[in-house]
C-alpha cells in the first residue's frame, strides 16, 4: 500500500488536498521508474505534471496501492483542481 512507504515518522496526512498530492508525487514517481529508458517522461514533461491539475482521490489514501499508481490512475476521478 502506499501508505506503507510513506516516512514512518511523520503523521499520516489529515487534509484532502495533502494526500492528493501525495499519490500525485508518488504516480509521477513511479511514470519515471520505468525499466525502458524511452517509456520516460522528460524532465520538461515531469515539470508539467507537477504543475497540472489534480483530481480527487476515488479512495482514502490508506487503501490505494503501488500497483493503482502504476497502472490506470484508479485512484483519481472527478473534475481537475487547480493546485495550491
Amino acid at each position: 500500500m502506499l501508505i506503507d512507504v510513506l516516512d514512518p515518522r511523520l503523521s499520516p496526512p489529515t487534509s484532502q488536498l495533502v494526500a492528493q498530492n501525495i499519490v500525485h508525487v508518488a504516480a509521477i514517481a513511479f511514470a519515471c521508474l520505468q525499466a525502458d529508458p524511452k517509456l520516460r517522461p522528460t524532465m520538461k514533461l515531469v515539470s508539467q505534471m507537477f504543475l497540472s491539475c489534480q483530481r480527487s482521490l476515488r479512495n482514502p489514501l490508506r487503501t490505494i496501492s503501488l500497483l493503482q499508481l502504476v497502472t490506470s490512475g484508479m485512484h483519481m476521478e472527478g473534475s481537475c483542481q487547480a493546485p495550491q
